[in-house]
């Protein structure tokens, strides 16, 4: 039992060794490595020394998410030599192996066979092209108005030279020096030629405009310009060639005119300025030069070939207009009154408190003319002396007007009580008047923009208009005489100082009491109220002089409050023809001061001597009459003039 037992425990200790035998691990073939493939384009290149190959080389069956590192190795590196990226480079003739292998797998090796040769012999120079034996070199561009020099040479010739032409002179022209000059815009060619073999060779130069840099005026060679001086001013636009159209323009046409051409003709006495500016640009040039009429000229502009006849309306204030009544106006032969300035002193008493300030004014600007606008026989300009003389109701002026004489009543440099504008001033400064735009030839268009600013020409002021009582007011509610506008001393316009009348419901200007001198003229029945004026206009030329004043400074009443003043002379629409009448009146006054006026009447009953239509003939009739001019210094010249008088009609 006992063995038994022994048997048993053996038999089970055999059975589990059996059993713990058959459970025994075996190998994992996941675990085994995969060995990746390595694959080279190209097995075998042929370099020459200098050039360079890129070896191709991939990696593929290789183990999953893993990078590889390619080697590269040279056998020979005098042969080649190879970067670490594959770029082989031949460096001298021979034969050598680049092998090609995996870092992770030192056993994947592929090899290159590399083969370097000699490099290329460069080719011979090829033969030299052959030598011209002319030549032309210079620039390729000329200025139209300038020249460039070209150097031409022939080698055939032992003296070098060559003769020159343009294929289009109009264009280029050229001397036998190679000096080209540019003619007019474009392209043509130069050509020389030579002498010895008659070859030809040719430049091509494009003839340029040059920009414009300037303008230059010749200097004038005339030394006495008359009237019947007329002559031509040449202006050159800068440089030479540069193209534009000269724009002219006379400062002053009642002393010259100037046409597109820049031809001059006198019109007047006195200094002038021509500027010629090149059209488009800033650039101009200015020539100044001085009309001197001879004493017959300046008669020449003053004689009135067809006197003028008309029936005007002289305005009465008295009986609420009934005073007013038609005229049949004649003018005179003449523009200048033959006769001397007479004025009779009738001063404001220095005690009268009610019409002589004794304000002396800071300057005088004006000289303005007044209309009594007394008509009835009785309102002559001695009836009005002894009214200003005896208190005028409060209002004063300095000179009454008439054909019965001229009256002179206060110092010219005193304020008297004529105007309607109060004590505003017309003085002008650069920070109250300067409209901060540029002067431009000829007088301004005035207006009002829509916020209140007066503009100029379009263009908004730096200056506020008036206003009526804070309402912005129109161009429309200017007085009819218009607001002063002057060229500044910094070359902008200023304005002149402004108010709103509220009694004539006008903007109008200051300085009419403050800053003028006031004459009435007085018309009324019986009188000769185109004599009136012409004594008018003598007084006025008389007082400009004095004054230092010019014929810009000759203003209505209506300049400074906007009544309907003078009246009669601005509805006879006479004020132009009386201000040409102030104007031959101030030239005799300052270029014939020296000289004795007389005028001799071909027939006294329809002229007279100082030059007055006193009748009309019954027949149109051409009359005659002679305006002799002398001096003390032997001077002795006479013209007869020619008018046309019409019949009369009643």
């Amino acid at each position: 039992m006992k063995l038994n037992k022994i048997f048993s425990v053996l038999f089970l200790l055999a059975l589990g060794l059996f059993f713990i035998g058959c459970n025994e691990p075996k190998d994992d073939p996941d675990d085994e490595p995969i060995i990746p493939d390595l694959t080279v384009a190209t097995l075998s290149v042929t370099l020459k020394v200098g050039e360079t190959h890129q070896i191709a080389a991939s990696i593929t069956n290789g183990e999953p998410k893993t990078t590889y590192t390619t080697l590269f190795v040279s056998g020979n590196e005098a042969t080649a030599t190879v970067s670490a990226t594959g770029l082989v480079t031949a460096v001298a003739v021979g034969q050598t192996t680049i092998t090609i292998s995996i870092s992770e797998h030192p056993t994947v090796i592929q090899t290159v066979i590399l083969t370097v040769e000699a490099a290329d012999e460069p080719d011979p120079d090829p033969d030299p092209d052959p030598v011209e034996p002319l030549t032309l070199t210079g620039p390729d561009t000329v200025f139209v108005g300038s020249s460039v020099t070209l150097v031409g040479d022939d080698a055939d010739n032992t003296a070098h030279v060559v003769y020159w032409e343009s294929n289009n002179t109009a264009i280029l022209r050229v001397d036998q020096n190679g000096v080209v000059r540019g003619m007019s815009a474009g392209t043509a060619k130069i050509i020389i030629s030579s002498f010895i073999t008659g070859k030809s060779i040719e430049k091509e130069i494009t003839a340029v405009i040059p920009e414009t840099t300037g303008i230059e005026i010749a200097p004038l060679t005339i030394t006495n310009i008359t009237l019947s001086t007329s002559f031509k001013i040449n202006a050159t636009i800068l440089p030479v060639g540069a193209a534009g159209e000269i724009i002219w323009e006379s400062s002053d046409v009642s002393i010259a005119l100037i046409d597109a051409t820049g031809t001059v003709d006198p019109t007047g006495p006195g200094e002038v300025t021509m500027k010629a500016t090149v059209n488009n640009t800033s650039f101009s040039a200015e020539v100044t030069f001085t009309v001197t009429p001879t004493p017959v000229e300046i008669f020449d502009l003053f004689n009135v070939e067809d006197p003028l006849i008309k029936t005007i309306r002289v305005f009465g204030y008295e009986n609420e207009g009934a005073s007013s009544y038609d005229y049949a106006l004649r003018t005179s032969v003449n523009l200048y009154l033959s006769e001397p300035l007479a004025i009779i002193e009738a001063p404001i008493p220095i005690t009268s408190t009610v019409n002589r300030p004794g304000i002396i004014k800071t300057q005088t600007d004006y000289i303005t003319v007044h209309d009594t606008a007394a008509a009835a026989a009785g309102g002559n300009a001695s009836s009005h002396s002894t009214y200003v003389t005896n208190g005028g109701g409060g209002t004063s002026w300095h000179y009454t007007c008439g054909t019965d004489g001229i009256y002179h009543h206060l110092p010219n440099n005193e304020v008297a009580y004529h105007a309607g504008d109060g004590s505003r001033l017309s003085d002008m400064t650069q920070a109250a008047n300067d409209s901060l735009i540029p002067a431009t030839t000829g007088s301004p268009v005035v207006s009002i923009t829509p916020d209140g600013y007066y503009s100029l020409n379009g263009v908004k002021s730096a200056i506020l208009a008036p206003t009526d009582s804070g309402r912005i007011l129109t161009a429309a509610e200017i007085t009819s005489s218009g607001v002063n506008v002057e060229v500044g001393e910094n070359g902008n316009w200023w304005i002149g100082n402004t108010y709103f009348n509220s009694g004539y419901g006008v903007i109008a200007n200051a300085g009419g009491n403050r800053n003028s001198i006031g004459i009435e003229s007085c018309i009324n029945v019986g009188s000769d109220v185109f004599l009136c004026w012409a004594k008018l206009a003598k007084l006025v030329a008389f007082l400009m002089e004095e004054q230092g004043l010019d014929i810009t400074a000759v203003v209505q009443h209506n300049f400074f409050s906007g009544k309907d003043c003078p009246m009669t002379m601005r509805h006879g629409e006479m004020w132009q023809y009386f201000l040409s009448m102030v104007k031959a009146e101030y030239l005799v006054r300052t270029y014939l001061k020296d000289y004795n006026i007389q005028f001799i009447s071909s027939d006294p009953t329809l002229v007279s001597s100082n030059g007055r239509v006193i009748n009309l003939p019954n027949v149109a009739t051409r009359v005659a009459y002679t305006v002799r001019i002398t001096n003390n210094s032997g001077y002795d010249s006479q013209k007869i003039y020619y008018v046309d008088l019409p019949a009369k009609t009643i």
